[in-house]
């Protein structure tokens, strides 16, 4: 106890009440790199509120993203603003959440880069009644296939041929199949987010193909003391 209080009063010596702008608040700024934002009011408001720095992005209302220089340029302006001010600036890496469909520039081309998951389908059935599974956008192929009881315990098997499912028992057939993400290329580019298939490391790279290289090649990545990368999933279960 001696010894916590010891090391309690050394921070108090530290001045917790005015602290380091490191050890601050970094509130996110989603919209001061906005064509229209009055970047200079923004940050004086949050410097007079106690911020240590911010985390912003390039902004999300102009489809072209990174890839329009006047929209890294206001970025940059925003960098550099907020550093006269002696703030820290993350930057957010993505639109919206989760990160990895770089605003969907990412997997423009590629739809095979988003995220895969588990979809299954639940039947109330009889033995040797069958469930033809429709292959489209979002249904690949099964994985497999079995009869449960109304608490889920397996009671029969069932038999696979294509994509004709039958079960080999009375109760209920569950098929499991993959699901495909690809209702999220139904997003403009410029306004779109979703799962990327992280595993895959063309995918990655894709990623940061469209999120980072343009804004480094304005802004320079070194700019930013950390990236605020929002909640990556690797994939989605049904």
């Amino acid at each position: 106890m001696k010894k916590f209080l010891n090391d309690f009063t050394k921070l108090e010596d530290m001045s917790l009440t005015v602290p380091e702008n490191k050890y601050r608040i970094y509130p996110i700024q989603h919209n001061l790199c906005d064509p229209t934002a009055q970047q200079d009011n923004v940050l004086d408001r949050l410097r007079e509120g106690g911020a240590g720095g911010i985390v912003t992005n390039t902004t999300w209302e102009v489809p072209e993203w990174t890839f329009d220089e006047n929209n890294t340029k206001k970025l940059k302006s925003a960098v550099e603003k907020a550093r006269e001010r002696g703030f820290g600036v993350w930057m957010y890496d993505d639109y919206y959440y989760p990160s990895g469909l770089a605003n969907g520039y990412a997997v423009k081309d590629h739809p095979e880069f988003l995220a895969e998951g588990i979809g299954f389908e639940a039947i109330e059935t009889t033995k040797n009644g069958t469930y033809e599974h429709v292959l489209d956008k979002t249904h690949g192929e099964i994985f497999t296939a079995a009869v449960f009881d109304k608490d889920y315990n397996e009671i029969a098997k069932a038999h696979i041929v294509g994509n004709t499912v039958t079960a080999l028992g009375d109760g209920i057939l569950v098929v499991f199949y993959k699901r495909l993400i690809l209702e999220e290329l139904d997003q403009p580019v410029g306004h779109a987010k979703g799962h990327l298939n992280h595993m895959r490391k063309d995918a990655t790279e894709s990623f940061i193909e469209n999120a980072f290289k343009p804004v480094d090649k304005v802004v320079g990545m070194n700019s930013f003391d950390a990236v605020f990368t929002d909640e990556p999933p690797l994939l989605r279960t049904w």
